[in-house]
């Protein structure tokens, strides 16, 4: 009954709008009294917080749901809409207002924004983190503001007076000729980075090699049931290396 009717009833507007913190909690106390005491009205008690009852069933709960999350996913699906459906309606209304340049994580600020593009902006400022771009080309992404491959180099993390004018674009940091990431330049721009593997102490780290070639990764591979001595080709990418 809670699964099937009381939580379904909001789907449709947590869809489009960021409800409100006492909506959330007002519809989470119906949903409690509903499975605790059965009754609308007179005291009730809980035996379990709210929290445990969100938990999935393997671990102690009985799979309801927390509608803050629930909300927030549901708008992360307006958002994923939005990044892959350039050619709806839905997305150059928005876009020709919030974000001209057709990035949604670029959107600039307007007074009296509509409640559906708040709700929005407000998922897109807490997914913003979890999406990354797949590089292609590397034009659009911004070595400062993009999630761009390279786990946390972005933000922070760079050191700016290490960039010249021109190092705008990921382009800059990628050795076209040579299919290569610029390690030295990244070492140089990253506060923290360090280029050798801290597991085996290899000078360059790569991907397929972290992945692959240092010993650890050998010997969990191994112990895994792989056969790595049948396949020991050197590859340009690691991802040519897991699709083979």
């Amino acid at each position: 009954m809670i699964k099937a009717v009381l939580q379904s009833i909001p789907t449709y507007a947590m869809s489009i709008f960021l409800a409100p913190i006492g909506v959330l909690k007002e519809i989470q106390t119906k949903l409690s009294r509903g499975w605790w005491s059965g009754k609308e009205r007179g005291k009730f008690w809980s035996m379990l917080s709210w929290r445990t009852l969100c938990q999935p069933k393997g671990m102690g709960g009985i799979g309801l749901r927390n509608m803050r999350l629930f909300n927030i996913a549901l708008l992360g699906r307006q958002v994923w809409r939005l990044i892959n459906n350039k050619e709806s309606l839905y997305f150059k209304v928005l876009s020709s207002k919030y974000f001209p340049d057709g990035n949604i994580f670029n959107a600039k600020k307007v007074n009296r924004a509509s409640f559906t593009w708040s709700s929005i902006a407000a998922a897109v400022d807490l997914l913003k983190n979890s999406f990354g771009w797949q590089i292609g080309n590397d034009e659009p992404i911004k070595i400062r503001k993009d999630n761009w491959g390279l786990e946390g180099l972005n933000g922070s993390t760079i050191i700016p007076n290490m960039l010249s004018s021109g190092d705008v674009s990921v382009k800059n940091l990628w050795k076209e000729h040579d299919r290569s990431w610029n390690v030295e330049k990244i070492a140089s721009i990253r506060s923290d980075f360090n280029e050798s593997c801290p597991r085996c102490g290899v000078n360059a780290e790569s991907l397929i090699h972290a992945l692959r070639d240092c010993t650890i990764s050998r010997k969990v591979l191994t112990i895994g049931g792989w056969d790595l001595n049948s396949n020991e080709k050197q590859y340009d990418r690691c991802i040519d290396w897991m699709e083979e």
